[in-house]
């Protein structure tokens, strides 16, 4: 067998044992950005300011194109038409608008601090919907499919993060000065050399992992240190307390429920 299918194959191979189910993968999306927002305060330095921003930006913009090209279509082949589905890309369109703005813009700038909190605030009321509508939905009427999904679903991720592999990883340390510098090492190289990256990734952590420098008791949410999404891989040695499991698909619980004490969230954005 020639080299490349080969390595192809293997790729493909450790895609499909790494990769959650795609409900698992959005909701670890949603933790990453609100965990992002939550370290972001008024009297921030710039530099960090500008980290978290240009962190949180890229995660909603890659997520948002990962959903409207794998899970909205899957999940309206399904499910067929949703108010709730209908409005998410309109609802991704003006996420969109705010980031260009913020784009525009330098961390000083009067502006800055209330465009981000205008963007926060759109995505919690967005993570809300999908987290108590679209998510169990989904995990209803797809079934089978999810993992499927999530599969793909990461493989494009890791097409979509390739040209902003360094911006991520300096960025991410920036944002989580707790994450290991392997973990920032790792994310560079899975984005120009999946092969490699997912092979020591399958002989070690899950992709996935539960891995958390974030816990907070005052919040339902213990957070995974992200890149764009793609938990820190190898970081084992943070390991905390797990919310989702990387290897159950639709148990998920959503932070969102009625037993769910979200307040912090919203509070730090008032």
């Amino acid at each position: 067998m020639d080299i490349a299918v080969r390595r192809n194959t293997s790729v493909s191979n450790t895609l499909r044992k790494l990769s959650p189910c795609i409900t698992t993968m959005i909701r670890i999306d949603h933790t990453h950005v609100l965990a992002l927002a939550r370290r972001y305060h008024p009297d921030t330095s710039t530099d960090k300011k500008l980290a978290l921003v240009t962190n949180a930006c890229l995660a909603l913009e890659i997520h948002a194109q990962l959903e409207e090209e794998i899970f909205y279509p899957a999940l309206r082949s399904s499910a067929g038409s949703d108010p709730i589905l209908d409005k998410s890309v309109p609802e991704h369109n003006e996420m969109r608008g705010l980031i260009s703005a913020l784009r525009r813009m330098q961390p000083v700038d009067p502006a800055y601090d209330t465009t981000f909190m205008e963007l926060i605030r759109l995505v919690l009321h967005h993570v809300a919907d999908e987290e108590t509508r679209l998510l169990p939905e989904a995990e209803r009427v797809l079934g089978g499919q999810l993992r499927e999904l999530g599969q793909q679903m990461t493989k494009r991720r890791l097409q979509l993060l390739r040209p902003h592999a360094m911006q991520v990883t300096k960025t991410a340390v920036r944002s989580f000065p707790m994450a290991s510098a392997m973990t920032a090492v790792m994310m560079v190289v899975l984005a120009l050399d999946p092969g490699f990256a997912l092979g020591a990734a399958a002989n070690g952590t899950h992709a996935y992992s539960t891995s958390s420098s974030l816990t907070r008791s005052s919040s339902p949410l213990t957070h995974t240190p992200t890149v764009c999404g793609l938990p820190g891989m190898g970081s084992g040695f943070f390991k905390r307390s797990a919310v989702y499991s990387p290897t159950t698909c639709g148990t998920s619980p959503s932070r969102f429920n009625s037993n769910s004490r979200h307040a912090p969230f919203s509070a730090s954005l008032t």
